[in-house]
């Protein structure tokens, strides 16, 4: 069992202990590919130092929403319930965590790929 850090561990103090645990078993998996920065921010946790990647935004009852970053659209709706573009190089997609199989290995590319999009530059 992971020790989250203590500025994520107050953030989420008061969130259900299911989202608790979905998010800890997101940041495992995250910090699997490589050192990973969160930082809370009023109502989110925000993944990424020089660019932001991704989001976990919502901590529902049996549920995290979170989105990524990506240079391009993936319409995947298996993975993705929403799509929608920032900007000309930049595309948000929201996804749902009910439980820690949903971390597909399809849903794996699309962190990692969130993730070297924030390590380039």
């Amino acid at each position: 069992n992971m020790t989250l850090p203590d500025h994520i561990a107050h953030f989420l103090k008061n969130k259900p202990k299911n989202a608790i645990d979905l998010f800890a078993n997101f940041y495992k998996c995250y910090s699997s590919f490589g050192q990973q920065e969160v930082e809370a921010t009023k109502t989110t946790l925000a993944f990424g130092t020089k660019k932001r990647y991704c989001y976990v935004y919502q901590f529902g009852k049996n549920f995290i929403s979170c989105s990524l970053k990506l240079n391009e659209l993936h319409e995947n709706p298996a993975i993705f319930f929403k799509c929608g573009q920032l900007s000309k190089d930049s595309y948000v997609h929201h996804f749902r965590l009910y439980e820690k199989e949903d971390i597909t290995p399809a849903l794996k590319k699309y962190m990692k790929m969130a993730l070297e999009r924030n390590q380039a530059d």
